[in-house]
């Protein structure tokens, strides 16, 4: 998003690119995902996922940002820790994509798609800079 509020012609389009993909597993869903993160400059993890009671077989799987959400109240009160907690990562960041299995003929879709991402760039890994080719996005190099 611009400065002005407005939305730019690349931005609409690069929307539309993601929200508009299908596959024929959410394995390679997730491996378009993390490749479109990286270019974005922030890293992905598996979320929610439903299963069709019957068979237990996954209907719908939610990704979501590295660091969305915050860590429960829960765990800043343990008493009984044998080492240092790691250090907090999370910052409320609400980018995700949701997919969802469709039932007649078993093509993963998007079905929802945030791609406003609140957090700063992650450092990127020289061991992940092959999967910018993957999926059609331009390797530029942030780090310089």
């Amino acid at each position: 998003m611009e400065a002005n509020g407005c939305v730019s012609l690349e931005e609409i389009e690069e929307y539309n690119y993601v929200a508009n993909q299908t596959f024929n597993t959410k394995e390679d869903f997730f491996k378009f995902y993390d490749a479109y993160a990286l270019h974005k400059g922030f890293g992905v993890r598996k979320d929610k996922v439903s299963y069709k009671p019957s068979t237990k077989e996954v209907t719908w799987r939610r990704f979501v940002c590295s660091c969305e959400g915050y860590r429960m109240e829960k765990h800043f009160e343990r008493t009984d820790q044998k080492r240092q907690p790691r250090a907090l990562t999370r910052c409320e960041c609400n980018a995700r994509l949701d997919v969802q299995r469709s039932a007649s003929n078993g093509i993963w879709y998007v079905t929802d798609f945030v791609d406003v991402h609140t957090e700063g760039l992650m450092i990127l890994k020289k061991r992940r800079q092959w999967s910018f080719g993957l999926v059609g996005f331009v390797h530029t190099r942030l780090w310089t």
